[in-house]
């Protein structure tokens, strides 16, 4: 918090004076000009924009950053409807995550040297006639089941 503030009870003052304020001090706000209402709005609303994570996503996963930059791009076109650029980067993540664990890797498994089994073609082992062991490598549910 901007304040310094070490809890959250400084949300529940802080919530209260602006109560109070819009409740008997509104009247004197309406002679204010337009721009010193939008700069407070601004001032208010900068610290709701984070340009690090997107970037750390966009380092860690490229697919995950190009949704973070997206979702700023489309709320900003959109701006009075934020809700609409929200529900776009809700939407675009989980249609991302649907196709990229939609097929999971499957890999046929051999006895190794080491009493362990791997991978069957990575590792050159002979497979079974009889027996066939294979490995998912991901998640089983609903899309790729």
């Amino acid at each position: 918090m901007r304040a310094g503030a070490k809890t959250g009870f400084a949300s529940v003052v802080t919530g209260l004076v602006v109560g109070i304020t819009l409740l008997f001090l509104t009247p004197y706000l309406y002679h204010l000009p337009m721009v010193v209402l939008a700069a407070i709005i601004m001032v208010a609303v900068s610290d709701l924009i984070k340009i690090k994570p997107i970037i750390k996503s966009w380092k860690t996963e490229r697919h995950d950053g190009w949704v973070g930059v997206l979702t700023f791009a489309i709320t900003l076109i959109v701006t009075p409807s934020v809700e609409i650029g929200i529900l776009f980067g809700i939407m675009a993540s989980l249609v991302l995550f649907i196709v990229r664990t939609m097929r999971p890797k499957i890999v046929e498994l051999s006895l190794y040297k080491d009493d362990h089994y791997r991978d069957a073609y990575k590792f050159g082992l002979k497979t079974s006639d009889h027996v066939t062991a294979f490995r998912f490598d991901g998640s089983l549910y609903f899309a790729n089941a």
